[in-house]
């Protein structure tokens, strides 16, 4: 068996294949492509965390294992 990808897009209800797939039994699986596109800005977005509650240690924070 042999994988092929390509892209297309419908025309009345119909998906045009390329002329290599002709006289050939095909099976088809459609997945939809969304195409917005996030910003690597949104993506890797800062987040914020409070840390005015928590208890530093200098000596074990520096301490080599």
């Amino acid at each position: 068996m042999e994988v092929y990808s390509f892209r297309t897009v419908p025309k009345n209800g119909i998906v045009a294949l390329p002329i290599a797939y002709e006289e050939k039994l095909v099976e088809i699986t459609v997945r939809v492509i969304n195409n917005t596109t996030k910003r690597k800005r949104d993506l890797l977005s800062p987040i914020e965390i409070n840390t005015s509650g928590w208890k530093w240690d200098r000596e074990e924070a520096n301490e080599r294992r």
